[in-house]
């Protein structure tokens, strides 16, 4: 009885996350991870959508290898933290503040995520789209993608006019989503 109550309530926990403040793999803080390190990923393409009551953005990832041997590993350790536009970021080879993007901005660190595959000596950009995006959809103005000369993804910068709140989640199919609430 003692194991069959003790399996019921391990079970159960899972769906109680909001103790924690996490739910399923989605986090809401200042301050949010999803993913795994493990293996290179490759960003294929950022987009941001006008949902209901929220702004969607998402980061298309996948493994630059056809097999996952372990699914934890099917998105990236993803970090998003969220801080005033006054503190100084890597942006177009200089260290300098975003106050003309907004108040505060979003950082989103991709580990270990690429948008050249390498494959064979051969050099493949594999990332679809722009860069740089002006959304000017309060309180999201500007969408960056600050990647390093080697190709290797340093950060994606999101321009905000205002302090928000954010959720981070992932599906195992590589798709990060960010929802910013309006």
């Amino acid at each position: 009885m003692f194991l069959l109550l003790y399996g019921y309530f391990n079970a159960i926990e899972g769906h109680f996350p909001s103790q924690l403040g996490i739910r399923g793999n989605t986090r809401e803080s200042s301050d949010s991870k999803v993913g795994a390190i493990g293996g290179f990923h490759l960003l294929e393409n950022m987009a941001v959508s006008d949902e209901q009551g929220y702004y969607r953005l998402t980061l298309q990832t996948k493994l630059n290898r056809s097999t996952i041997i372990d699914q934890s590993i099917a998105v990236p350790l993803t970090q998003v933290s969220q801080v005033v536009s006054s503190e100084p970021v890597w942006l177009d080879n200089k260290y300098q503040d975003t106050l003309a993007w907004g108040s505060h901005r979003l950082q989103i660190t991709l580990k270990d995520t690429g948008i050249i595959n390498q494959t064979d000596g051969e050099k493949v950009l594999v990332f679809r789209g722009d860069k740089t995006l002006a959304i000017n959809q309060p309180p999201i103005t500007t969408l960056k993608l600050v990647d390093s000369p080697d190709g290797s993804v340093n950060q994606i910068l999101v321009g905000l006019s205002t302090e928000v709140k954010f959720r981070v989640s992932s599906t195992p199919t590589g798709t990060i989503y960010i929802d910013i609430l309006k």
